[in-house]
């Protein structure tokens, strides 16, 4: 008994004693442990850096993708505010202004002269589908209003203002929120060889819905949580911030107080990304 024992002790010393080019078996292994340890930790911090670069690479691209269609919607409007203004050129020169509005505007007009000022003022109105429209005398006086009496006062001397001492028409932007817009398209009626002199003005009230047709259309994109608003110039404190959890853009157009913004969740655009790592994780 006491020489088995004796024997195994000697055999395990036996085996304590192994060496490798005189380094302790066991200390090898555990060394190799911490290499695999710290090889598993390298690897899977440079997954992380890695995965972060594409993220930040992929958000890139999405807000430059979000900033060309915020300028997109931003020149429709832009294309659709130069048709108004040519349109209003073309009005303000038409011959019957010359030989039929301004001389009515000049006197009291009769009822059948009334009724074609009426139907001259209607027809635009509807071909162009604004909401309302005024006629105004030299002094900027209303003589007749079409579309419901959507021009009080205030609005008229808003516009004249903007319309003093020139000759071209103009899209005034009186405020008011988006879907209920106060954009006002003023044109001056000129005199032949009289550019300063108006002597009457046109004023049609946009329905916002046919002025912002298409610009608030949703967006072309895979993400259910994709939107496209206006907002009005932000203020000192919302320029200091941002939306963590959203990608935006926006783009102005000159003249106007609105912004079109254009915005998509961040994990929205993430999520393909995250999905393909954990599958490469199991």
């Amino acid at each position: 008994m006491l020489q088995r024992v004796a024997s195994g002790q000697k055999g395990g010393g036996a085996m304590e004693r192994r060496r490798i080019g005189g380094i302790p078996l066991k200390w090898i292994a555990g060394g190799l442990g911490v290499l695999l340890l710290l090889s598993g930790f390298l690897l899977i911090r440079d997954g992380l850096e890695i995965l972060r670069f594409q993220e930040q690479r992929l958000l890139l691209a999405s807000r430059q993708v979000l900033e060309v269609l915020a300028a997109q919607r931003m020149a429709l409007l832009g294309f659709r505010k130069d048709q108004l203004l040519a349109d209003g050129r073309v009005m303000a020169r038409s011959p019957v202004v010359e030989m039929a509005v301004l001389p009515l505007l000049g006197g009291k007009p009769s009822p059948d002269s009334l009724h074609f000022l009426t139907r001259w003022l209607e027809l635009r109105r509807r071909v162009f589908h604004h909401r309302g429209a005024v006629l105004l005398d030299a002094a900027g006086h209303p003589r007749l209003e079409v579309g419901g009496g959507v021009f009080p006062a205030d609005r008229v001397a808003q516009v004249l203002a903007r319309l003093r001492g020139g000759a071209e028409p103009r899209l005034v932007d009186l405020g008011g929120t988006p879907e209920e817009s106060t954009v006002v398209l003023g044109i001056p009626l000129m005199r032949e060889g009289m550019e300063a002199a108006p002597g009457g003005f046109v004023l049609y009230l946009l329905d916002p819905r046919q002025f912002l047709r298409g610009v608030l259309d949703p967006l072309p994109l895979p993400y259910a949580g994709g939107r496209v608003r206006l907002r009005f110039p932000l203020s000192p404190e919302e320029r200091g911030t941002r939306e963590e959890d959203r990608l935006v853009a926006r783009a102005d157009l000159p003249g106007f107080a609105w912004l079109v913004e254009v915005s998509v969740p961040r994990d929205e655009v993430l999520r393909p990304l995250r999905e393909k790592v954990r599958l490469l994780l199991g």
